[in-house]
């Protein structure tokens, strides 16, 4: 990977012209070598989450204006531009939105920035922020609070007033990252004007706006498919470390007020269904907030509520490895084996030895879906503890093609190899002899199977 530049910004200057899209600016870092498949859904390709984190920042150290000038300088990039003639500040910028968008493909460089972790696996907030603050050794980034719900567009007006007013009792800056299930977006109010900005990789720039309700229309075109129909967020917020105190009072005074209670009432809302069948319980279960899964849980939601991508709660907590969330979810019954790829599937493509122990001892079962085959899986991430795990638990050592033994013998690993020989795997030549010798004894083979491959 590139090396990462010392962070330089210039002068801002506001594009006046028109909206950098989302499909835009993934053809524009295209040319300048990060590879990202323009033909990907929007927002199912992680760029949202790298423009989402770096606006956040931006604000959070007074330099969204320059956030901007860099957004109108990529816009105006051409077919045969050459990253190596772009000046370090524009460097940094892109280096910044690639690592937010896809840590999982710098596991080594989040390795350097925290020797104790194994990288990240997926998309984190928190510490991409911490980590662009590092970088320019500004003060450490605080979260101030984490939370989700489902909402009206007057709830979500009335969502963006309470905050305005928490604002003028505690005024500190604070940044905002919205999320729907697939789609994130950051917000923030200027200090001087009051004004909202909203940042939103599908509509670039930022747009301003001066009052609560277009604010949530925005939002709420945003986030949801279906305009004026409910939203489905959950919300984290940040600001530095230094103005902690002055978030506390802000957070404290807007959880007293009647009226952000009534705007998350669990026992009203449980049931609410926005035009993609999401549940609140799915965007709580995503965020992992365990919190608000217990109190939706009691309320009555339903722990196995699918979506229309056939998504259930239990999927998205394994998708991003919330053992807690994981845990209440499966206390109150939810369907260890609904979906696909199935939650036990989810949790070995992130390496989660936890996760699947506690799914199989809930009766995941290993074999469920040849096509999601978690135990070929653990074979190819050379993965012995999971590999184990599943075998012991009556997975399948002679699935697929092709034979698992050949690919873990192939890759160089002993033990896994080993481990599948003890439970009776096979290579692909010896099922093929073992099921011919079957059938020529039995006189059963017909010439339909003849062209038809035996492993």
């Amino acid at each position: 990977m590139r090396r990462f530049a010392s962070p330089v910004y210039p002068i801002f200057s506001f594009n006046r012209r028109g909206y950098l899209t989302h499909s835009q600016l993934i053809h524009k870092m295209k040319i300048l070598g990060y590879s990202k498949d323009e033909n990907v859904k929007n927002g199912d390709d992680g760029l949202c989450h790298g423009i989402a984190c770096l606006a956040a920042y931006a604000h959070l150290t007074d330099q969204y204006r320059n956030f901007d000038q860099k957004i109108e300088e990529i816009s105006q990039l051409s077919e045969t531009t050459n990253i190596r003639r772009l000046d370090s500040s524009m460097t940094l910028f892109l280096d910044a939105i690639a690592l937010a968008q896809s840590p999982e493909e710098y596991r080594l460089h989040w390795k350097k920035i925290n020797p104790n972790s194994p990288g990240l696996q997926f998309q984190q907030t928190q510490p991409v922020l911490q980590y662009f603050a590092s970088r320019e050794k500004k003060e450490k980034i605080h979260r101030g609070a984490i939370f989700s719900g489902i909402y009206t567009i007057d709830e979500l007006t009335h969502y963006f007033s309470l905050l305005r007013q928490a604002y003028h009792h505690s005024p500190h800056p604070f940044a905002l990252l919205l999320h729907s299930l697939n789609h994130i977006i950051s917000v923030h109010i200027d200090k001087k004007t009051s004004r909202w900005y909203l940042i939103d990789a599908n509509k670039l720039p930022q747009q301003i706006f001066h009052t609560d309700q277009p604010m949530a229309l925005a939002v709420n075109q945003a986030l949801s498919y279906t305009p004026n129909a409910l939203t489905l967020l959950g919300t984290s917020a940040f600001t530095l470390k230094k103005y902690q105190r002055q978030s506390q009072q802000f957070w404290s005074y807007i959880q007293c007020n009647a009226l952000w209670k009534q705007l998350h009432n669990v026992d009203q809302k449980c049931h609410w269904i926005d035009p993609e069948e999401n549940a609140w319980i799915h965007i709580a279960a995503l965020k992992g907030l365990a919190h608000d899964i217990k109190k939706l849980l009691k309320a009555g939601a339903n722990p196995n509520k699918l979506n229309q991508e056939e998504e259930s709660p239990l999927e998205l907590a394994c998708m991003l490895k919330h053992y807690a969330v994981i845990k209440l979810l499966l206390s109150h019954k939810a369907f260890v084996n609904l979906g696909e790829p199935s939650p036990l599937y989810l949790a070995v493509i992130n390496n989660d030895v936890m996760t699947t122990k506690l799914l199989l001892d809930h009766g995941a079962l290993p074999d469920i879906n040849s096509q999601y085959s978690p135990l070929r899986l653990a074979v190819d991430h050379g993965n012995i503890a999971l590999v184990k795990m599943l075998l012991e638990h009556g997975a399948n050592p002679n699935q697929g093609s092709p034979a698992l033994l050949i690919q873990a013998i192939k890759k160089g690993d002993d033990e896994i190899a080993s481990l599948l020989k003890k439970h009776g795997a096979q290579t692909g030549s010896q099922l093929f002899f073992k099921t011919s010798s079957i059938l020529n004894s039995n006189n059963t083979r017909t010439p339909s199977m003849r062209n038809k491959r035996l492993w």
